[in-house]
């Protein structure tokens, strides 16, 4: 349920930067990240994995490390379908975070909140 508020909060920042503001879509989806993954590290600390881990500074920092990684996929894959094969911008944000949702979860689970 989070990885799903966390996509459509993604999605609908994205949109908002690229289609109401005219933010360039590398840096919309930039933009769209930093919010996404605030929401997503409260969400998935408290509700998903039921952190524990005292030191939240470092927990943190693993979060947001790790979802870098992933805004390099998705940034990557941001710029092919829109860039290259010229897919419209929210159907390609949307077909990426599919991925991206997949590889996070991995991530925080086996990386970032392991019991």
């Amino acid at each position: 349920m989070y990885g799903v508020l966390t996509t459509i909060i993604g999605i609908g920042t994205f949109a908002f930067f690229a289609r109401v503001l005219n933010v360039f879509y590398i840096y919309a989806n930039i933009l769209a990240w930093t919010v996404a993954v605030i929401f997503a590290y409260y969400t998935n600390r408290k509700f998903v994995f039921h952190s524990t881990e005292k030191n939240k500074k470092k927990e943190f920092i693993r979060f947001v490390t790790s979802r870098v990684l992933t805004l390099l996929l998705d940034t990557l894959l941001m710029f092919t379908l829109i860039g290259i094969i010229g897919i419209n911008d929210i159907m390609s944000k949307t077909i990426v975070q599919i991925l991206v949702i997949i590889a996070n979860y991995v991530i925080g689970k086996f990386i970032i909140f392991k019991k």
